[in-house]
């Protein structure tokens, strides 16, 4: 968060967005978190849960930043679903792949 150039500090809650403005390149960040100690839960329902909350957050987040009031229901529903495709492949890609989905 530092070296992005966000004010706030690391966040202690089990998922967390964290928006702020790049100040070397003016332009909207959204960082998602998700606490370590969530994958220790043997959860993996709730991981995605809580993936799919903060993606509504960085949705949130985005349609602010673009001035966007009323975007269609497609509009709206292809953009969550690629916020929480990146969501899970960032997840997948510094924690590991969610398994022992029921």
């Amino acid at each position: 968060m530092k070296r992005l150039g966000a004010d706030e500090p690391y966040p202690t809650s089990d998922g967390r967005c964290t928006t702020f403005e790049n100040t070397k390149a003016g332009k909207l960040c959204v960082l998602v978190t998700i606490s370590e100690r969530i994958d220790h839960k043997d959860d993996p329902i709730g991981v995605l849960g809580l993936v799919v909350h903060e993606a509504a957050h960085v949705w949130q987040a985005i349609k602010n930043d673009i001035g966007e009031d009323r975007p269609s229901h497609e509009f709206e529903a292809y953009a969550m679903q690629n916020i929480v495709m990146e969501l899970c492949k960032a997840y997948a890609d510094t924690r590991g792949v969610v398994t022992g989905l029921k």
